[in-house]
């Protein structure tokens, strides 16, 4: 399904169980870019209406999820995706709970997390990589894909701007990529999402399979 602007804010408010109309406030914010630090370019895929509306991407689902995640009142979308963006980003290694070295480089190569990659972008990774989940699985051989729990954690934590992303596939191996430095300040608040709204987003916004990239297996 190609989704627009306003379907895609429909997705997102319905996945995250957030009211429609301040989802849709965000969504316009970020394509209008009021206040944003390149003046006029927005932080959305913007242009028509109606039928001439563009279609969304995976980057633009993750921009609003941050927007969302991270804004102490809807006016301060713009903002936000802006000092997530800015966070420095660091990855804490893959652990793996038993000797499954050998799937290190599918953990790496299928999820597509890059050491520069921002918190958007990291996003906009995990939300492509729910259309390859199913070869994920298929590629630890010798457990049945069915018995593979794979989750993701976007954790944020504002008004001190620290943001935590965790991945892991149960008694196998896990992962965490970390933005910016948690303060320990008293009066932090937190918001998050996980797997199955994530997975919910990626479906409604997944491209056409003629678009998808093509994966390898090592």
């Amino acid at each position: 399904m190609m989704v627009n602007s306003r379907q895609l804010a429909e997705c997102v408010a319905t996945a995250m169980g957030k009211p429609p109309t301040s989802t849709a406030q965000h969504a316009k914010n970020l394509r209008e870019a009021k206040g944003a630090k390149e003046e006029g370019v927005p932080l959305v895929t913007a242009g028509g209406r109606g039928r001439n509306a563009p279609t969304m991407s995976r980057k633009d689902a993750a921009t609003l999820i941050c927007a969302i995640l991270g804004s102490d009142a809807v006016q301060d979308s713009v903002k936000t995706v802006e000092w997530m963006r800015d966070l420095k980003p660091e990855f804490h290694g893959y652990r793996f709970r038993r000797p499954y070295g050998r799937f290190w480089r599918i953990a790496d190569v299928e999820i597509g997390i890059r050491p520069g990659h921002d918190v958007v972008e990291a996003l906009a990774r995990v939300l492509e990589f729910f259309d390859r989940e199913a070869e994920y699985k298929t590629a630890f051989e010798g457990y049945r894909p069915a018995s593979l729990d794979i989750y993701f954690r976007l954790y944020v934590e504002f008004p001190q701007r620290f943001v935590s992303l965790t991945f892991g596939v149960r008694r196998l191996v896990s992962a965490a990529w970390t933005y910016g430095r948690r303060l320990g300040l008293p009066d932090k608040q937190a918001r998050w999402i996980e797997q199955d709204e994530l997975r919910e987003i990626a479906a409604i916004t997944k491209p056409p399979s003629n678009e998808l990239p093509k994966q390898t297996f090592d």
